[in-house]
């Protein structure tokens, strides 16, 4: 059943049903404002990650992680890939990191498997997924400490990054220092 069927069989008014079968069907209906780009294939993706080593850093899992469901929760996971994508990014934005700063454009969490304080410390590998004149999209897989490396994430992540001059208070490109430290993670 495809997943327009299953929202129009869901409960509620007979006009809400109608409305979800049309959403997300016309053009530019999107999220973020962006057309969805026709040429993304998630299996090469998967291919192509798979044949770059990407950068690998431990995070620990501390109890106050922990859901009620002895999972770490979906805030926590946002803020686990924020302490894996720190020191990635120290070598190249440290030295300007008063004058260029770094802005989360936009962020996806996708989940897989869970994640538990047992897992911990957790391997989060980052690569670059695209780079752009002012900013950049990274890529997470998230695994629990004894998971193998080449075996099926448990949570897939990317986060949009814009380089911010924090005294004009815009938008400015990237340096040339920075564009060479990303294209060397760049899958």
């Amino acid at each position: 059943m495809a997943a327009d069927q299953r929202l129009a069989a869901g409960p509620g008014p007979s006009h809400a049903r109608r409305d979800l079968r049309r959403r997300g069907t016309r053009s530019g209906d999107t999220v973020g404002g962006r057309a969805p780009d026709p040429q993304h294939d998630p299996d090469k993706d998967r291919e192509q990650h798979l044949s770059k080593p990407g950068f690998v850093t431990p995070v620990p899992v501390r109890w106050s992680d922990i859901d009620m469901y002895q999972h770490v929760n979906h805030a926590t996971m946002v803020t686990i890939l924020e302490e894996a994508r720190v020191p990635f990014l120290a070598d190249a934005f440290g030295p300007t990191i008063t004058t260029v700063g770094l802005l989360i454009a936009e962020v996806k969490v996708g989940y897989k498997g869970q994640l538990r304080l047992i897992d911990s410390p957790l391997q989060v590998t980052i690569w670059v997924n695209r780079l752009r004149a002012v900013d950049f999209t990274l890529g997470y897989e998230v695994r629990g400490v004894n998971a193998d490396p080449d075996s099926r994430p448990a949570v897939i992540a990317e986060t949009q990054l814009a380089a911010f001059d924090i005294d004009e208070q815009k938008l400015v490109r990237l340096s040339p220092a920075h564009r060479e430290y990303l294209e060397r993670w760049l899958r």
